[in-house]
């Protein structure tokens, strides 16, 4: 097992979403007779769970009907009835990880469906990442157009926060200047401005 799998704590930072991948990928393994947890597995769970990835992947032709038909014919089904003895192959725990470096990376605290997916499209030796290629996905090209997607979001995420908390302090001036207005006037801060109004002058 990969030495940061050990840690008890390291699905911690994993959104519910992603905990529903792992999840949903245990039962395919289950359903297709694996005794094992493959990134093939993590893909189905990435299109199962209904987020912005499985519908990212879904105008790319990506569906369950597509990746089973890839499996069926990459591995096929087996017999074994899986149990809670089986676990996640070296190459899912190194696309888990790598998810959330990914996140890091970022600067992201948490790890969601989408990190899993750029584990997935990374790791080009892995079989997700083959299956794609074969349903005629360029994995290389997608992961730098989610990446640079990812960032110019963020980007616009922390100038509205920093807007946000610019204005604040802006609005919190302006009372301030009201209110020794009003004190040198001698009158309630309302009658030189109400709230609304300098919540506009914050605006301009």
């Amino acid at each position: 097992m990969h030495k940061y799998i050990q840690k008890m704590n390291f699905f911690d930072s994993f959104t519910k979403g992603a905990k529903r991948v792992l999840e949903i990928a245990q039962e395919e393994a289950h359903r297709l007779g694996h005794n094992y947890v493959g990134t093939e597995h993590l893909l189905l769970g990435c299109i199962r769970e209904r987020t912005s990835v499985s519908g990212l992947l879904g105008q790319m032709g990506v569906n369950f009907e597509s990746v089973c038909r890839q499996i069926d014919e990459l591995i096929g089904k087996g017999d074994h009835q899986f149990t809670a003895a089986f676990g996640y192959t070296p190459r899912t725990k190194h696309v888990l990880v790598v998810g959330r470096e990914e996140a890091a990376a970022l600067g992201q605290g948490y790890v969601g469906p989408e990190h899993i997916l750029f584990g997935l499209l990374k790791e080009e030796e892995c079989i997700a990442n083959r299956i794609l290629r074969n349903i005629g996905v360029d994995t290389a090209d997608l992961y730098k157009k989610m990446i640079e997607a990812t960032r110019r979001e963020l980007g616009k995420q922390t100038q509205a926060q920093t807007g946000k908390q610019e204005g604040g302090d802006l609005f919190e001036k302006l009372r301030t200047v009201r209110s020794r207005l009003a004190k040198m006037s001698g009158v309630p801060p309302y009658i030189i401005c109400g709230d609304a109004t300098l919540s506009s002058m914050c605006r301009i």
